[in-house]
């Protein structure tokens, strides 16, 4: 779980035009630019579309940009030169991939955001003869952490928070110097620029006697800790977590101490009972009498049948309180999944492979390391060799395969292997065969409203060769996914209503089934939070999973169909699968459900999803 807030200024408004469509997009006509019609002169129209509204901050996967030429009685052009660039005032980098359009009216570039991670909004142009297109894609993941915050303090004391600014795929970014701001007007130390590992120290020097809100930001983004000024100091001491790691690991079956201490005005508060109560596992006993140091501890055992996950430990004493969260993790391989998506590649091609490892109980293993070996007859690869289990107890790897085909009677065969536990391993096959299948996701600036109450944003899909060509009549399985669920509220930014997120959430169904597993339900509602809330829709129907058939184009089209107050509030992994000849693709995209512009820009009007339908509090244990 991390914690988020709004920024200020610029960086406010970076974050909301994320999550802002309008109601129409741009197809201009440049009647000043003084350019030769002769290759030009039929071109009616352009289209530029995004496969993605997202780009990720650290750059792992480029957007692709499509732009779509016609001519004046709306037909495909081929042969269409197109002009790519960044609209000035923007960022990015730009690779044209073709600049000429091909049978299927296209030409194509991917934009990435090498040496800038920070999030933000970049514009793109296609150009075509007089006509020309933009579409909005924005740079998002990059997120400043709490690693360490005190929620009190005593008049005249420095504390200390410690942050980590770290990228979309959790590596630190070097050489930022973060800017703080005190609401209570307390003494803020000079910022040092962050270090390798993306981190610093904020160090504040408690002057006035009143509650403290510390807004750190950085990067297009920013998070906010609020802290109590206190004679008392009511906190856990114990456990703590280990470098690296953001929360205390706890194996299960083992027992350990949970320590709170309390002291006031600087002194420790001695011979005072504290209730304890954690959301997972025993504590024994459940209360404790503070000592002459002032500590209270208790006994905290989880085991397998109490399940793996996480756990939010809380202590009080009449008014005192105080929570802190551990992480309960199996370390016992008993047995593992092994999938590879796609199955069946083209030569050169690259399918992902996951093992997931589970203890005796079902509960999922993580710090284990899997060794992946393979048999491969087509001069294919797999990188990396081995990896670690996460808190999921998946463990990944790619496989690269080679420049031919497997024999018919013969696939490719990766094998996953628990290096401590020989016997726990899984082989999975891979099929080499058959001509490359391009699919492209791609959506323009456009959202519609599907009644008083939902969205329908209208998203495309086109199926190519390896010649470029558009295939018609395939048939492409959709789906879609709610990765993570957030937490916020709204406030008035001067234009438009800002969202402020106060925690972001995985998931909770783990294993995608739609049954509540051992300590899957993390928040403690009855069910699995978000649950099923995104759709897609087509002329043949409306479901999590539809199929279009492209036309002659290579093109089809659906909807994305959600609640209002989801906008902004969840975030998806969209999917789209082909089979044509023995050939399959696959194209993934990830991204914020957004918003219409016209929900957001009336502070007479309260928008949709105020404050968020999962809650406003900093946790993912509660539904508060």
């Amino acid at each position: 779980m991390l914690n988020m807030a709004k920024t200020a200024g610029y960086g406010v408004l970076l974050l909301l035009l994320l999550f802002i469509f309008s109601a129409c997009a741009e197809n201009k006509n440049d009647d000043d630019n003084d350019i030769d019609n002769g290759e030009f002169a039929d071109v009616g129209s352009i289209t530029l579309l995004a496969s993605s509204p997202e780009l990720p901050s650290a750059s792992t996967q480029p957007v692709t940009l499509d732009a779509i030429v016609y001519d004046t009685g709306n037909v495909l052009m081929q042969g269409v030169t197109v002009s790519f660039s960044i609209v000035d005032g923007y960022s990015g980098s730009l690779a044209v991939v073709n600049a000429t359009t091909d049978e299927a009216g296209r030409a194509q570039a991917l934009l990435s955001t090498p040496g800038d991670k920070s999030n933000r909004e970049i514009q793109v142009r296609a150009r075509a003869g007089t006509v020309s297109d933009t579409v909005s894609v924005m740079v998002t993941g990059t997120e400043i952490t709490l690693l360490t915050a005190p929620g009190t303090a005593t008049h005249n004391s420095t504390i200390q928070l410690e942050v980590a600014l770290r990228d979309s795929a959790g590596a630190g970014i070097q050489g930022i110097t973060l800017a703080a701001e005190s609401a209570a007007e307390n003494d803020i130390a000079e910022i040092a620029p962050t270090n390798a590992s993306g981190r610093t120290t904020i160090a504040i020097t408690v002057t006035n006697d009143v509650e403290d809100t510390i807004t750190i930001s950085g990067a297009g983004t920013a998070v906010t800790h609020t802290f109590q000024v206190t004679p008392d100091i009511f906190v856990f001491i114990a456990p703590t977590a280990a470098d690296g790691e953001e929360w205390p690991e706890l194996e299960l079956d083992e027992t350990y101490e949970v320590t709170l201490q309390w002291t006031h005005s600087g002194a420790p508060v001695a011979g005072e009972e504290i209730n304890f109560h954690s959301a997972r596992g025993s504590l024994l006993p459940p209360t404790a009498t503070t000592d002459a140091e002032g500590k209270a501890t208790v006994n905290l055992t989880a085991t397998g049948a109490d399940g793996a996950g996480l756990a939010k430990i809380s202590a009080e004493h009449q008014t005192q309180q105080a929570t802190t969260e551990v992480l309960f993790v199996a370390t016992v391989a008993d047995s593992m999944t092994l999938q590879a998506d796609p199955a069946i590649i083209a030569p050169g091609e690259q399918s992902e492979i996951v093992a997931t490892v589970r203890d005796p109980l079902n509960n999922l293993v993580k710090n284990k390391t899997v060794k992946f070996s393979l048999a491969d007859n087509t001069s294919g690869v797999i990188d990396p060799i081995s990896a670690i289990t996460d808190r999921y107890g998946r463990a990944r790897t790619t496989y690269y395969a080679g420049d031919s085909s497997s024999a018919l009677d013969e696939a490719v065969e990766i094998t996953a292997q628990v290096s401590d536990a020989p016997a726990v391993n899984k082989t999975v096959t891979v099929t080499v065969g058959g001509a490359p299948l391009f699919i492209t996701l791609g959506t323009s600036n456009v959202i519609g409203e599907y009644g008083e109450l939902s969205y329908a944003l209208p998203y495309g899909v086109l199926v190519t060769d390896s010649a470029g060509g558009p295939v018609a009549g395939a048939k492409v399985t959709l789906s879609i996914w709610p990765t993570h669920y957030y937490k916020g509220f709204y406030t008035w930014g001067g234009s438009y209503w800002v969202p402020t997120t106060t925690a972001i959430c995985e998931n909770e169904d783990v294993n995608r089934d739609g049954i509540e597993d051992a300590g899957e339900d993390q928040n403690n509602s009855g069910n699995l939070t978000p649950g099923n809330v995104v759709t897609l829709s087509n002329e043949a129907g409306t479901a999590t999973t539809v199929e279009v058939i492209t036309g002659d184009d290579g093109f089809g089209h659906f909807d994305i169909r959600y609640f209002r107050e989801l906008g902004h509030w969840i975030r998806v992994e969209l999917t789209a699968r082909a089979m044509v000849a023995g050939s399959e693709g696959k194209r993934s995209r990830y991204f914020r459900l957004p918003m219409l512009a016209d929900d957001l820009n009336d502070s007479g009007i309260n928008p949709p999803g105020n404050p968020s339908p999962f809650g406003e509090s900093g946790s993912c244990f509660d539904t508060l």
